[in-house]
């Protein structure tokens, strides 16, 4: 990926292709990280085995 990213860039900018690169995958990340907890059915907890004590 990285190396796709690099092809074609001028010698002078060769180091600073690749980090562009990172970076960019980096931010869609954490772009996707952000929108799909909310998606995601909520988590339930299981009903417990240990009856409630009763109430005097």
């Amino acid at each position: 990926m990285t190396s796709s990213g690099a092809d074609g860039v001028a010698p002078a900018d060769a180091g600073a292709a690749p980090g562009l690169v990172n970076t960019v995958r980096r931010i869609g990340s954490a772009l996707s990280l952000s929108t799909w907890p909310p998606r995601l059915p909520p988590v339930t907890r299981p009903p417990t085995s240990r009856p409630t004590p009763a109430q005097p």
